[in-house]
Order: C-alpha cells, then structure tokens, then sequence
C-alpha cells in the first residue's frame, strides 16, 4: 500500500512485464480510479482512461496522475486498477494499487530538517 497527503495529487504507475520478466509496450492501457463508500457502494473517481507512456520513455512503464478532491482525509483509501492488452496473446494483463490518504499533524509544515556540523 502506498500513502499520499491530503489535497494533492498522486500518479500511479504500472511497468508491464512478459514471463521472463521483461518490459514491453501494451495495447490499450488504462486506468480506473475508485474509492468506497462508508456503506461499501463502490464510487467510481475516473472512469476508464487511458494511461500515458513515462517521460523520459521507458518501454512498458505508463503514469496516469491524479488530483485528490478536497473531501479526502486521514484514513480513506483510493484504488486505481491498470490494464494493458498484450499485443500477441490478447491478453489483459492487470494491476492494482492501493492508496491510502494520509493529513499532517495540527500546525505541521510538512518535512522538516536539521543540519548538524561535523566536528
């Protein structure tokens, strides 16, 4: 599971790979976006898209970034499940990725740092 704070955005990846472990370009592939309902009603956030390929390019690696709603705080989770076609078999390979939201403490300005002179 993968965190990411409250009000920004996050990309999911996927990087596709044949049985020797090795990447390749798919057909078609796309990304849905979702969350659940306090009452477990499946709430679709995008619907079926199409992911892009990374920049630089990387053979089998494609991104599709997505901006939390604001509604979103600790504790929620979102999942984005990637498919891609095999381009010989038809195949439909998938991934899924979970998300789950995270806030930062009361007055927190987020990552924070010291530097300590060596001696």
């Amino acid at each position: 599971m993968t965190t990411v704070l409250a009000n920004t955005s996050f990309t999911f990846q996927v990087l596709f790979l044949d049985v020797d472990n090795i990447p390749f370009v798919v057909l078609n592939p796309e990304i849905t976006v979702f969350s659940f309902s306090d009452a477990g009603v499946k709430q679709e956030l995008i619907a079926t898209t199409a992911m892009i390929p990374v920049t630089p390019v990387e053979v089998g690696r494609y991104t599709y970034t997505y901006t939390l709603p604001s509604a979103f705080g600790e504790g929620d989770m979102i999942y984005g499940e990637m498919t891609g076609e095999h381009p010989v078999s038809g195949d439909i390979l998938w991934y899924s990725e979970d998300v789950a939201v995270v806030t930062l403490p009361p007055g927190s300005q987020g990552l924070s740092w010291n530097t300590v002179k060596g001696g």
